[in-house]
C-alpha cells in the first residue's frame, strides 16, 4: 500500500527516538503494507492447495497394484499412501542390493523392491517430507519427495529425492 503521509512519516522519523505514538504508527504502517498483499497471497495459497490435492489424488490412483495398497488395511492408522507420508520424517534410508529401505518416524518401515535412486541431492535421513508424488511410468513406479531439513540455525533447507522401483510394501 502506498500511503503518502504514512510513508513520509516513517521515512522522516528518527527511528532511534522512541515514543509509543511513533511505535504504534510504525507498526500500523507495516500492517497496512502486509494487508495489501493478502489478496494475492490467498490466490497463490489456494492454487497451491489445488495442485497438492490433485497430486495426492493422482498418487492414490498410481498406488493401485502395489503390495502396500493391500497392506494399508493391516495398519490401523494408515489407510492410504497420502496418510503414509503426511507429516512424516524419514528417520533412516539405506539400500541393500536392489532394495531401498525407508524408516518413517522411527516406527514404520517400508521397502522399495527392485529400486534405484534417480535423484538424491542430499541424504534423506532426518528430513521432513514436505511434499511427495507417486507416478506409474511404463510399468514402474517413481516416488518423488520434496524434503526439508533444518540446520543448526533453524533455517529450512529443501532438497529433492526420487526413487524408481517395481513394488512397495511395509516391512513386517
Amino acid at each position: 500500500a502506498n500511503i503518502p503521509f504514512l510513508n513520509n512519516f516513517v521515512d522522516e522519523t528518527d527511528q532511534n527516538e522512541y515514543s509509543p505514538q511513533k511505535d504504534f504508527l510504525y507498526e500500523y504502517t507495516n500492517r497496512l503494507r502486509i494487508i495489501s498483499e493478502l489478496p494475492n497471497a490467498f490466490v497463490k495459497t489456494a492454487r497451491a492447495f489445488m495442485i497438492m490435492e490433485k497430486s495426492h489424488n493422482d498418487s492414490i490412483v498410481a498406488c493401485a497394484g502395489l503390495t502396500i495398497e493391500d497392506q494399508f488395511g493391516e495398519k490401523n492408522y494408515i489407510y492410504s499412501i497420502v496418510e503414509l507420508f503426511d507429516e512424516t520424517t524419514i528417520t533412516n534410508a539405506y539400500k541393500i542390493k536392489d532394495n531401498i529401505f525407508i524408516e518413517l518416524d522411527k516406527e514404520i518401515k517400508i521397502v522399495l523392491i527392485d529400486a534405484e535412486i534417480i535423484e538424491e541431492e542430499k541424504s534423506p535421513i532426518n528430513a521432513y517430507v514436505e511434499f511427495f508424488e507417486l507416478h506409474k511410468i511404463q510399468g514402474r513406479y517413481e516416488l518423488h519427495f520434496l524434503l526439508m531439513i533444518k540446520d543448526s540455525n533453524l533455517i529450512e533447507n529443501f532438497h529433492y529425492v526420487t526413487y524408481r522401483f517395481g513394488d512397495m510394501r511395509f516391512l513386517i
